[in-house]
């Protein structure tokens, strides 16, 4: 098995699944939403909310009816921006 084909077999870091929730909440998700949309449970989902609420790189917020959604903040946009950056320079120097 070469080497390129590890890469895309291996699990997700931290880092590729923060990336994954940032890009779900820029669409402003439910809680269920964001989950499946990021391709995780929701233990593990939850975990990785409260670290980015406490690190203010997205917000929560609850509507009339008390459905959660989440918004990115501009630190947000930010890590996304530069991690898709990234994602996207590591794909083009490893790929074949």
């Amino acid at each position: 098995m070469e080497a390129s084909q590890v890469l895309l077999r291996s699990r997700r870091d931290a880092t590729a699944i923060i990336h994954d929730i940032l890009a779900a909440v820029k669409r402003r998700p439910s809680k269920t939403k964001l989950v499946y949309n990021s391709n995780m449970n929701f233990r593990v989902a939850n975990i990785y909310i409260r670290y980015l609420l406490k690190k203010d790189l997205i917000r929560e917020y609850s509507d009339d009816q008390h459905r959660i959604t989440y918004d990115l903040t501009k630190r947000g946009e930010s890590l996304l921006d530069l991690l898709t950056r990234l994602e996207h320079d590591f794909l083009e120097y490893f790929s074949l």
